[in-house]
């Protein structure tokens, strides 16, 4: 019974934090792309050549993206550390000892992950280089473009 009824709590507790972190998030991000949008416009020609389409457009995509994501982020850093414990907790009053020997995988999966996390993040930035790169090249032929029609 204490079980299920700790699995309820915890899913119906779940999506309400859920929801509202992503909500604010939304906001959050919305709120970022309109300053940037709004920066945009007040740009001066000198400061439109410093920063490229790409490299604004990264901001918009990327960045209020990342910044967006935060409140998930920022709590499932110590809610997920609660639940573990607290699963393990539920696990061992319920097992007992034998639930010990089973974390002994879970722990070393978690630490495999570590080098798979950092290839990632290194492929991650590469493909922000190029992206802005290939935002930038996607400008200034639109913008050739736009001169050759005129």
């Amino acid at each position: 019974g204490f079980l299920i009824l700790s699995r309820v709590v915890d899913s119906v507790s779940q999506r309400h934090w859920f929801f509202h972190s992503r909500r604010s998030g939304l906001k959050m991000r919305s709120a970022l792309m309109v300053a940037v949008y709004e920066k945009q416009l007040k740009l001066s020609s000198s400061a439109r050549t410093r920063h490229s389409t790409g490299e604004i457009m990264n901001y918009i995509a990327v960045d209020a993206y990342r910044m967006g994501e935060f409140p998930w982020w920022f709590h499932i850093t110590w809610a997920c550390a609660l639940q573990i414990l607290l699963s393990i907790g539920i696990l061992y009053g319920v097992v007992g000892v034998g639930a010990l020997p089973g974390l002994v995988p879970l722990l070393i999966c978690g630490l495999l992950n570590v080098p798979f996390a950092k290839i990632l993040q290194k492929c991650m930035a590469e493909f922000m280089v190029s992206q802005d790169e290939r935002l930038r090249a996607t400008s200034e032929i639109i913008n050739s473009m736009k001169i050759i029609k005129l």
